[in-house]
């Protein structure tokens, strides 16, 4: 059987999910940051920052169900990230690094699920802001490489306020959903299950990952200040450009009045 997850948006709102999932499924559960419901062997779980997981169904389902859930949807993405894994049950619950393969101590329980569930779905979540991050820093590395040849930057003033604009939303984006990248409530709340949660994180290596991001926007806040530094620069040198015309064109007219004057 197949475990998918995805990255599917920005977030979602889990009250109007649950709402409509209400109204067609009988085994729905909210907590404050997921919806999760079991239909017979299949389980799937929506988390409020905009990741999906699901046990038992394959792509052609679980693209189905993301698109009756988009209306739901903050800031929806067309370019999905995806992650598969196949699980089977056996006597100790843990993931085989080979063949990306989740063993399963209980198939049927969607709490126990859920556990895991939680690490899969942060995990997903990551790798879209890893990736993201990669290419926003990939995209500006030409700025620093430029000061560092010729001690200024050729973009115009209009173009580093947009530039700074994109990395601002991208910093943003990315330090909304850190914020959920940590040990979630109920997991604390329900000591049986925490520790499938942890194996899981370990395994997904989260807190690293976490770390990584971190310095990732450490280095675009030094973009930003770097823009800034430019922005300001211009300004002082267009403000200069300005006294010294100003100055100029009071002196010719001093020269033409004189002349006059002759």
């Amino acid at each position: 059987m197949k475990c998918l997850t995805y990255s599917t948006a920005s977030g979602y709102r889990l009250a109007s999910v649950y709402t409509f999932l209400h109204k067609k499924e009988k085994n729905v559960q909210r907590f404050s940051d997921v919806v999760f419901y079991q239909s017979d062997t299949q389980f799937v779980y929506i988390f409020a920052f905009g990741a999906v997981v699901f046990w038992g169904q394959d792509s052609n389902q679980s693209l189905s169900f993301i698109k009756s859930i988009e209306q739901f949807a903050d800031e929806p993405t067309t370019q999905f990230e995806i992650d598969e894994f196949f699980y089977e049950v056996g006597t100790k619950t843990v993931i085989d690094e080979i063949g990306n393969t989740i063993i399963l101590e209980n198939d049927t329980d969607a709490f126990y699920k859920l556990s895991l569930s939680y690490a899969l779905g942060q995990s997903i979540k990551l790798a879209s802001h890893e990736k993201d991050l990669k290419s926003t820093i990939d995209k500006m590395a030409f700025i620093p490489r430029t000061l560092a040849k010729t001690g200024k930057t050729s973009l115009k003033r209009n173009e580093i306020a947009k530039k700074m604009g994109e990395l601002y939303l991208q910093k943003s984006s990315i330090n909304s959903n850190l914020n959920v990248m940590h040990t979630p409530r109920v997991i604390w709340d329900h000591s049986e299950i925490e520790p499938h949660y942890h194996m899981a994180a370990d395994f997904l290596d989260l807190h690293s990952r976490v770390e990584s991001l971190n310095m990732g926007l450490t280095m675009i806040q030094d973009l930003l200040e770097i823009l800034e530094d430019q922005l300001n620069h211009k300004h002082s040198s267009m403000l200069e450009w300005i006294i010294i015309v100003l100055i100029f064109v009071e002196v010719v007219l001093f020269i033409a009045k004189d002349l006059l004057k002759a």
